[in-house]
């Protein structure tokens, strides 16, 4: 079996994120984007994660198998709110 390919989306609150998915045997984290380019740069480099995308659809679109989106509680009930009418109304079969 191959290994998991992940990424990470925003870097504020991620060290931790990155060094669990890290510890995961069969995990690899393969991605990282934020808004700051030079932030996921730097994160990219600290964390040896081999591709830092410049953009969002870039990182999404390289073949990651899941994605980690760290944010704080708050945060997290308005994402929440935001993708539960999306899940909702998405065909479950993938067809259009």
């Amino acid at each position: 079996m191959s290994a998991l390919r992940t990424g990470i989306i925003g870097t504020g609150i991620s060290v931790n994120h990155a060094a669990a998915l890290q510890a995961i045997p069969g995990v690899d984290l393969v991605g990282v984007d934020d808004i700051e380019p030079d932030r996921a740069a730097a994160f990219g480099a600290w964390f040896a994660i081999p591709r830092h995308a410049p953009d969002l659809e870039s990182v999404l679109a390289s073949g990651l198998d899941a994605v980690t989106v760290p944010v704080t509680p708050r945060s997290a009930v308005a994402t929440i709110r935001v993708i539960e009418p999306v899940l909702a109304s998405a065909d479950p079969k993938g067809e259009s």
